[in-house]
């Protein structure tokens, strides 16, 4: 490290001795002190100035003292003229992208630190052989010893100004600048709004519009200010993508383009329910499932017909397991009726305390909660009148879901389980038409594939062999 010369007497008071005793000091023992002169700014007599190295293990104690802990004004000011790029910077998003390095700087930072605590003889030498068991060059310790001390003085000058210490500066100021990425330095403020304003636009979103229509806008509008020179479409196109990959933009173009009510469904982050504190039977939850795949159902008129059947069931909160499951052709009151009762004699079973059921009228209706489903609050009231089938069967508590929010009853997952290990497996499956997957619907000819036997055993279009005749999808050979 080279050496630091500081005046006589500043030099004096670290010592805690009188100016006149120290230069009496240097003019008996010469040999002892590194000094060195310099003109005077009002001109006058050269200033002498002595090394700190040539001071006492008191003196150079003070000194240091004075560097890392004292923070006088005048060094903090020296060594903060110009801002590092550290100064502001977030710690946990820099660690979080740069852990290793960070890490590192940090053991690399305490031992530099010790570096500069040496009050001992002979630093040159002593540095020599520092910089290499750290592996490094003399000229490189120096630079770290000098970003250390800057990183001080900063770290110093920013807690008197609000009291929060910032230790990591001496990491960071061994750690190297991050690269600036996605600056864009082609794209001014206006386009770079233009460009957003027009990306995120509820009526251009919905349309589904492209990059392609988003630059010719953009070049009409360029044109109609009079802008002389704008960016071509792949830098616009860059600049959508990243807008995209930022935090927050994908869920904003979902929202602008399909509406809050399939954000929320899709892209809004839902809470996470803690099921552990309950009892068994304590929380169910119930809906019903159409099945995706059809079969052949005889109604009770004789007629043949190709039906969806459908799954009423009910799930334990705490156990997740299915209590209650009816198959039907259509679910009704009565329906819910026998998979209620069927829930109470099952295992686990019984009368659960509290019920949430879904928002169809089947199970809102009058019968089954004692008043008219549009009051959205059910509060039971005991008596003979009013008194709905869920209260008859002993349940305290029951709520409803929201229209349109199906995230609130777990048992929707178990129906996409019913689907991919029990429906998918089906000849007749044809899946469900939806608004982003239309490829789940699979084309079947269900009418065509609809046929009688006339054997006692019910045949579905999953044809039985049951009955020992020759049946196909086409024709029974009992005809």
């Amino acid at each position: 490290m080279p050496d630091v010369f500081i005046g006589l007497k500043e030099a004096a008071e670290f010592e805690g001795v009188k100016y006149n005793t120290l230069v009496q000091r240097i003019k008996r023992s010469p040999n002892q002190y590194k000094t060195r002169t310099q003109p005077q700014e009002n001109g006058g007599r050269e200033q002498v100035l002595v090394s700190v190295d040539s001071l006492t293990a008191k003196g150079r104690k003070a000194w240091r003292a004075a560097q890392k802990i004292d923070g006088r004004d005048v060094v903090i000011e020296k060594r903060t003229e110009s801002a590092p790029w550290y100064v502001g910077v977030d710690l946990n998003h820099y660690t979080e992208q740069h852990k290793k390095a960070f890490y590192e700087a940090v053991e690399l930072a305490a031992r530099v630190q010790d570096f500069i605590d040496y009050d001992g003889p002979d630093r040159t030498a002593y540095a020599e052989r520092y910089a290499l068991g750290l592996g490094v060059s003399l000229p490189t310790l120096y630079r770290y010893v000098d970003n250390i001390l800057k990183a001080n003085a900063w770290a110093l000058k920013m807690e008197k100004e609000d009291g929060q210490s910032r230790d990591y500066f001496r990491a960071l100021s061994l750690c190297r600048k991050p690269k600036a990425t996605a600056t864009f330095p082609s794209l001014t403020d206006e386009q770079k709004a233009l460009i957003q304003n027009i990306w995120f636009d509820r009526r251009f979103a919905a349309n589904l519009g492209t990059i392609e229509m988003l630059y010719e806008k953009f070049e009409e509008v360029a044109e109609g200010r009079g802008w002389e020179n704008y960016p071509s479409i792949k830098t616009v196109a860059r600049y959508i993508k990243h807008l995209m990959d930022s935090r927050g933009g994908e869920s904003a173009r979902y929202l602008a383009a399909n509406g809050s009510r399939e954000w929320k469904n899709k892209k809004m982050l839902k809470g996470k329910r803690d099921a552990t504190s309950l009892k068994v039977m304590e929380y169910v939850v119930g809906d019903e499932h159409t099945f995706d795949f059809w079969v052949q159902w005889v109604a009770p008129n004789g007629k043949i017909k190709a039906v969806r059947p459908k799954l009423v069931a009910w799930m334990d909160m705490r156990s997740r397991a299915i209590v209650g499951d009816v198959a039907c052709v259509d679910a009704n009151n009565q329906t819910l009726k026998e998979s209620l009762v069927k829930m109470l004699y099952s295992h686990p079973g019984g009368v659960p305390h509290i019920l949430h059921v879904d928002n169809g009228k089947d199970y809102t209706a009058k019968t089954m909660t004692g008043q008219s489903r549009k009051k959205r609050n059910i509060d039971f009231e005991f008596d003979a009148e009013t008194v709905g089938f869920y209260q008859s069967i002993g349940i305290e508590e029951v709520g409803r879901s929201l229209p349109y929010q199906p995230w609130d009853k777990p048992i929707e997952r178990f129906f996409s389980t019913v689907c991919s290990k029990f429906s998918k497996w089906f000849e007749s499956y044809t899946g469900t038409l939806t608004g982003s997957k239309t490829y789940a619907k699979r084309q079947k000819d269900v009418d065509g594939n609809t046929i009688y036997c006339n054997c006692s055993v019910e045949v579905g279009i999953i044809v039985s062999w049951e009955c020992g005749c020759v049946c196909n999808l086409r024709k029974c050979s009992c005809n």
